[in-house]
């Protein structure tokens, strides 16, 4: 990501970017940061 630049973004960036979406997708933020090891985000479960 960015699609003309495949892979330029840092773990953080992509937490970051990840955060913003799903803020707006009106999912409510929780109390700790999403971690920005690509290995743990799919561990993250959210709540209906």
């Amino acid at each position: 990501m960015p699609q003309d630049a495949p892979e330029t973004l840092t773990p953080a960036q992509t937490a970051d970017l990840v955060a913003y979406i799903l803020s707006g997708n009106r999912l409510a933020a929780g109390q700790t940061p999403l971690p920005d090891d690509p290995l743990r985000l799919p561990h993250i479960l959210f709540e209906r």
